[in-house]
């Protein structure tokens, strides 16, 4: 069966994990549509206590692996899915979740941060691709700290050198504070 609250939405019409599925699997990902069923899948899980919310986790992220979010040309598009993977981290660390749980938001983080350099260059996109990065090494420290067995995981996806390219060779402040955050809960890598 479903998980609770795994359907479509509520009887009034709110949009639920359903709907963000099903723009995650649509045919035009690329669009604005994508953006926004990250964004709902993000404050779904903020939201989120755990159990249900968790059991919706490993779906959305493959679907949004499949569409090819992390590699997206919409700097907004990624920064949603860093949004989503720092919001599942926190939920995945309050509810104690073990490697294998952490696994699915792990692989999703070094399809994120190993994706290309983004070839937009106005302001406001720089400005997106800096906050996703900056998320993304947030989510992949609180993911392993103190967590020996996600650790070795990250050392085994080769994620420490993964956030040597966080911010290219012009990284800003903010963004070296949170790969030194990061690389802080890598310890055991």
């Amino acid at each position: 069966g479903e998980a609770p609250g795994a359907g479509g939405g509520s009887e009034d019409g709110e949009a639920g994990p359903a709907a963000v599925l099903d723009a995650l699997r649509s045919s035009d990902f690329g669009g604005v549509e994508a953006m926004f069923a990250l964004r709902l899948a993000a404050n779904l899980l903020a939201a989120g206590k755990g159990g249900a919310s968790l059991a919706l986790l490993p779906p959305i992220l493959e679907a949004a692996a499949a569409a090819g979010a992390h590699e997206s040309e919409r700097p907004a598009t990624r920064l949603a899915l860093a949004t989503l993977l720092l919001n599942a981290a926190v939920l995945l660390r309050r509810s104690a979740a073990s490697s294998d749980t952490k696994t699915p938001a792990i692989c999703a983080l070094q399809q994120l941060l190993t994706a290309p350099a983004l070839a937009t260059a106005p302001a406001v996109a720089a400005a997106a691709a800096e906050e996703a990065s900056c998320r993304a090494a947030l989510a992949l420290g609180t993911l392993a700290h103190g967590d020996v067995e996600t650790q070795a995981l990250c050392a085994g996806l080769d994620l420490p050198s993964a956030l040597d390219g966080v911010g290219g060779g012009g990284a800003s402040a903010r963004q070296r504070e949170c790969v030194a955050s990061a690389r802080a809960a890598l310890v055991g890598c």
